[in-house]
């Protein structure tokens, strides 16, 4: 079996340490296999990379949620702002701009959540937390809140025009309606699309936690604002 290179290796033990400091049971042995999985399945694909690492470092379902928040922490999608954003996007100053750029991020929102888009949801995450959720006294200088991102947001309110949308335009998400589309069908549940803004919020919550590593470290971030799962 092929061999991890030295710095993958590396990461691969900080990242055990930061799952068992989340009370997950992951050995050495665990660690060497997700680092044989490594080498073979190759770096280029994420989403491989981290299925490979849950089926090496997973016991039991109830994991999934923090070893995802973990994954995302310690192997990153990216380094600072993301591709396709400006490098430091206009930030509003007073209430009367929040409210502004909110409502045109909402119409985005709205859009991407009617054509089931998730490279433009991703890339949206993204830019709430840049524009909507960057802190802004000395204290924090550099660093980023989902909490206050979400809270001017207020993703739930761009169900409605979502739902609207995804009608006006006659989107069928895997019905094969016309124009096929991969977007949500008329006749969707709201339920759906709850789900769907619920994961948004989360990648708010994910970027958030990537640019706020780069920042106060990626240690500190794994300890204080990943959530462990609760006791089997």
């Amino acid at each position: 079996m092929p061999t991890p290179p030295a710095p993958l290796a590396r990461r691969l033990v900080v990242f055990g340490v930061a799952l068992r400091g989340h009370g997950l049971a992951v050995g050495s042995a665990d660690i060497a296999d997700a680092g044989r999985a490594a080498a073979a399945l190759g770096l280029e694909d994420r989403d491989r990379l981290r299925e490979a690492f849950a089926a090496t470092l997973l016991r039991r379902g109830g994991q999934r949620r923090v070893f995802d928040d973990l994954f995302d922490l310690h192997f990153p999608a990216g380094i600072g702002a993301r591709a396709g954003l400006p490098e430091e996007p206009s930030v509003p100053t007073d209430a009367a701009q929040r409210r502004e750029a909110a409502a045109r991020l909402r119409a985005d929102l709205a859009q991407a959540l009617a054509a089931g888009d998730a490279a433009a949801l991703e890339r949206l995450a993204a830019q709430v937390v840049a524009t909507l959720g960057r802190l802004p006294n000395q204290a924090t200088l550099g660093s980023y809140s989902a909490a206050q991102a979400l809270d001017v947001l207020t993703p739930q309110t761009a169900i409605a025009e979502a739902e609207s949308l995804a009608r006006q335009q006659n989107i069928g998400r895997g019905a094969g309606a016309a124009g096929g589309g991969s977007g949500m069908a008329a006749g969707f549940s709201r339920d759906e699309l709850r789900a769907e803004v619920a994961a948004f919020r989360r990648r708010v919550e994910t970027e958030t936690r990537r640019r706020n590593a780069e920042v106060r470290g990626t240690d500190r971030i794994s300890r204080y604002a990943v959530r462990s799962p609760p006791p089997s």
